[in-house]
């Protein structure tokens, strides 16, 4: 296990950079400000934000010395409401 440093920004996905490593995220984890997170592979990253951000999937959490850790949305169940009336359902 590693410590891969400090995270103090998120960027978009660049596809002409390589992410370090991956953290996989659900949509209610990817709401922080400051935490511990621990990539696919194990080590540790500390994410500290200067405010409580809504990060994308597909963005990358930026670390001190520019290498970046991609950002993954995890697989979660949905709930599917369907019916006659879109309407009557809202």
């Amino acid at each position: 296990m590693t410590e891969l440093g400090t995270a103090h920004t998120v960027a978009p996905s660049d596809p002409d950079v390589i992410a370090l490593d991956r953290v996989v995220l659900t949509y209610d984890a990817r709401f922080l400000r400051r935490k511990v997170l621990r990539t696919e592979t194990g080590d540790r990253l500390l994410v500290d934000l200067p405010q409580t951000t809504s990060v994308n999937a597909e963005s990358c959490f930026v670390l001190a010395d520019g290498s970046r850790v991609a950002v993954i949305a995890a697989s979660e169940p949905l709930l599917a409401i369907t019916g006659p009336d879109l309407v009557r359902l809202a």
